[in-house]
């Protein structure tokens, strides 16, 4: 403006080069995605068909391109506010003004904050859209929002603590904690952006290792090396006998009949997607720790179910409301309803309740039962569980199956275990379980890198922000670093200034993304995976450690030009 340009066309230059930057970045970014998504089959075999063929939809092009091209202006707004809220009389003069274009400080606060609004809504479209659904991309958006909105709170207070630092009598220190105070806002976007890298990939070890305990050494619990399906009752004490002889433990074999559910409280127990719960449903207390719980009854209701019956619980059951059932059995023909316990996940999902009162059909013959305890089930023991046990002397009599587990088999003797097992008795079907925990983990491992992969990426743009702030920093540093060295400091104190200002950034900035990946971590393990969460310390203090000293590289290698320039340069520009 200063040299006679009007304001429309430094708008349009400036936009002209945002549009392009934000167009080659989309197009490199779309070339490739071209080339690695073929390849996920490939990078992440086990979890996708190595045969499915994948490519780029038309659509995520296109939403790509227009983020590219829409988005750089959209998110640039803020900066357009205050670029262009800069009279050229008070830029000459070096002022800082009250006023810009007849608009006054407040109103021109208000526009900063207004110019946030296009941004955030762009953010929150793309998220709805991307996810598939509102709610999903709501709650994305939302937390995305709410973690950098800590951290930049977080960020802002240390930065402005800065000064407080900078009192030190340490040369170092004092300089580079000035800096930082002075530069509250470079500083703060560099925090800002690495926090949110490490916050990503600092959930994931949590929960990860946390899921891997459970799979392969679940507390308090055995798991089995084999489950056994369909051992037939006339097979039974002959199964027994056999697997006494053989290598291994036979545990907890356990009747199953089949059977349907007529009633609840006289109610048929079928109805569309929205069928009201019982009054008596399980409280939100003894269900909370069920992933997916539901407040309406699913779509296509199964009527049969299996059914068991034991004198006492498993180990991986426990009860976590109600009595236990009575040891006493139950005798046709007895006007008391038998006892039955249920599941929390089964109670929760079809809304039943203590005290519910329940109509069976098994085999044909009518009974009906009351529920007197709900227990927690942990299915990952891999033990023969079942959603409803009966009091006992109810299913005695009845034609049954009988599940079991097999452990403590050594691993070179499992493979003939297995054979001899389908020679004696073909019918009965063998489930490796140490096998399928394997594809488990493996497939826990693929998934975490495709998140670790994404939260890398975000490192990285973060790392080219700092390298872009940096040498801006370290240019308009230039008098400072030479009158520094005409002064008589050495190359290593310099070097010290830089190394400290941006080590001081990767540091906190990792240390709150940790923290706060720990909380996090432990609230997705409680609500998704049953408290599956276990603190990973190696892994934690690993990243904050690596953050650091990549932040501190990168400063250097950014300030290097400027580090080695020679005081002379500084007296002939004097």
């Amino acid at each position: 403006m200063s040299i006679g340009a009007r304001q429309w066309e430094i708008y349009l230059l400036f936009s002209f080069q945002l549009v392009l930057l934000g167009t080659l970045a989309s197009v490199l970014a779309i070339v490739m995605s071209l080339f690695l998504v073929p390849a996920f089959p490939l990078i992440f075999k086990g979890l996708i068909p190595i045969d499915i063929q994948l490519s780029t939809d038309p659509g995520t092009i296109v939403l790509a391109l227009g983020m590219g091209m829409a988005g750089s202006l959209v998110f640039c707004l803020p900066v357009f506010v205050r670029l262009f809220g800069v009279k050229p009389l008070i830029l000459l003069r070096g002022e800082g003004g009250r006023s810009v274009h007849g608009i006054s400080l407040h109103g021109m606060v208000l526009w900063q904050v207004l110019s946030f609004f296009p941004g955030l809504g762009a953010f929150f479209l793309v998220s709805v859209v991307v996810a598939g659904s509102v709610k999903n991309g709501s709650i994305f958006a939302g937390g995305f929002m709410l973690a950098m909105a800590f951290f930049s709170g977080m960020g802002w207070l240390i930065f402005s603590g800065c000064k407080l630092l900078s009192t030190t009598q340490y040369l170092v220190g004092k300089i580079a904690f000035r800096n930082l105070y002075r530069n509250k806002w470079s500083s703060l976007s560099c925090f800002v952006t690495i926090a949110m890298g490490v916050f990503l990939i600092s959930m994931i070890p949590q929960i990860q290792k946390g899921l891997q305990t459970e799979i392969m050494r679940p507390e308090g619990l055995k798991i089995p090396t084999f489950f056994l399906v369909d051992i037939q009752e006339e097979q039974r004490l002959g199964f027994m006998d056999f697997i006494g002889k053989a290598p291994g433990e036979l545990a907890n074999i356990s009747p199953m009949v089949r059977g349907r559910i007529l009633r609840v409280n006289q109610k048929p127990f079928h109805g569309g997607e929205g069928a009201p719960i019982s009054k008596k449903s399980v409280s939100k207390k003894s269900t909370s720790q069920q992933p997916g719980a539901r407040k309406t009854r699913p779509r296509g209701r199964r009527l049969e179910f299996n059914f068991s019956y034991r004198t006492h619980l498993d180990v991986s059951e426990t009860i976590v409301q109600g009595r236990p059932l009575s040891k006493i059995p139950w005798s046709f023909g007895s006007a008391v309803p038998f006892e039955i316990s249920v599941a929390t996940s089964f109670a929760e999902a079809y809304g039943l309740g203590l005290g519910d009162v329940i109509g069976f059909d098994i085999q044909g013959i009518p009974l009906e039962g009351r529920v007197v305890n709900l227990r927690k089930v942990r299915w990952n023991s891999f033990q023969p569980n079942f959603f409803l046990l009966f009091q006992d002397g109810v299913l005695n009599d009845a034609p049954k199956t009988y599940l079991a587990a097999i452990s403590r088999v050594a691993p070179e003797d499992r493979q003939a275990l297995k054979n001899k097992i389908v020679e004696a008795f073909p019918n009965i079907s063998i489930i490796d379980v140490t096998q399928m925990a394997g594809t488990l983990l493996s497939i826990t491992d693929r998934l975490s890198l495709s998140i670790r992969f994404m939260a890398w990426l975000a490192i990285a743009a973060g790392l080219v922000s700092i390298f872009s702030i940096v040498r801006h920093e370290a240019r308009k540093n230039e008098r400072q670093v030479n009158l520094l060295k005409v002064l008589g400091a050495d190359f290593k104190a310099i070097q010290g200034i830089t190394l400290l200002e941006f080590g001081f950034i990767g540091f906190m900035a990792s240390l709150f993304a940790v923290l706060l990946g720990f909380g996090v971590s432990r609230a997705i393990s409680w609500y998704f995976f049953d408290s599956l969460w276990q603190f990973d310390l190696g892994v934690s203090l690993v990243i904050l450690l690596l953050t650091t000293f990549i932040c501190m590289g990168t400063a250097m290698a950014a300030s290097r030009k400027v580090m080695n320039t020679k005081p002379v340069t500084l007296l002939a520009n004097t």
